[in-house]
């Protein structure tokens, strides 16, 4: 159970199925983020967090391991700070067959 939440290696589709779960649940704090107070407050806090935390799930969960089933150095990893950059990553690790497709 443990390996459905924190993979060790993805394949195209779980990663495909991941990554749109992600993006969903963004798209669900941004219309509740921009309808609290851009003051300080809990609510604040808890969005930013909550909006923190995806990314860095995304990051750590997803799109590492779908680098090592890919066969992509992990130092890649660095292009999701570059803006459009990241976007094109993430499309290429979609595509980017796996090892074990290219090895047998």
């Amino acid at each position: 159970m443990i390996e459905f939440f924190f993979p060790q290696s993805l394949r195209r589709l779980p990663y495909l199925i991941r990554s749109l779960v992600i993006a969903c649940l963004m798209g669900l704090l941004l219309p509740l983020h921009e309808a609290s107070s851009p003051e300080f407050t809990d609510n604040y806090i808890a969005w930013l967090a909550a909006g923190v935390g995806l990314l860095t799930y995304q990051v750590i969960y997803i799109m590492r391991p779908r680098c090592k089933d890919a066969g992509v150095s992990l130092w890649f990893l660095a292009l999701i700070f570059v803006p459009l950059i990241d976007g094109l990553f993430a499309i290429f690790l979609l595509f980017a067959r796996s090892r074990h497709m290219r090895l047998g």
